[in-house]
């Protein structure tokens, strides 16, 4: 129990970082297709 409560704490701020990774590669993606955009 304790060892699951240890890896549950782990994991969480990975988890945290890993979607905080994907809604920055979203906003620049979304940064990019706008730039492109009004470069037309």
């Amino acid at each position: 129990m304790k060892k699951f409560r240890q890896m549950v704490q782990m994991e969480k701020p990975v988890s945290k970082l890993s979607v905080s990774s994907m809604m920055t590669a979203a906003f620049s993606k979304r940064i990019s297709l706008l730039l492109r955009f009004f470069s037309n």
